[in-house]
């Protein structure tokens, strides 16, 4: 997946899924800009708290990315 610095978007996993609800559902409702990409892993910084996440690209297979 390819993310433009500064942008912002919605990560969600899909609807029923194992993950949804777990540990990886957790960026739901929130939204994050993206900052960089530190080898293989894109790191976002959530909007209002400023807490970081990062994703590797096998992570966000199957999830919905958003741009907002």
């Amino acid at each position: 997946m390819e993310f433009v610095k500064g942008r912002k978007y919605l990560v969600n996993s899909p609807r029923g899924s194992r993950t949804q609800s777990g540990i990886n559902g957790m960026e739901k409702g929130f939204v994050f800009v993206y900052e960089r990409k530190e080898g293989k892993h894109h790191m976002f910084r959530e909007l209002i708290g400023g807490w970081l996440r990062t994703y590797t690209d096998n992570q966000l297979k199957g999830k919905t990315v958003t741009e907002v």
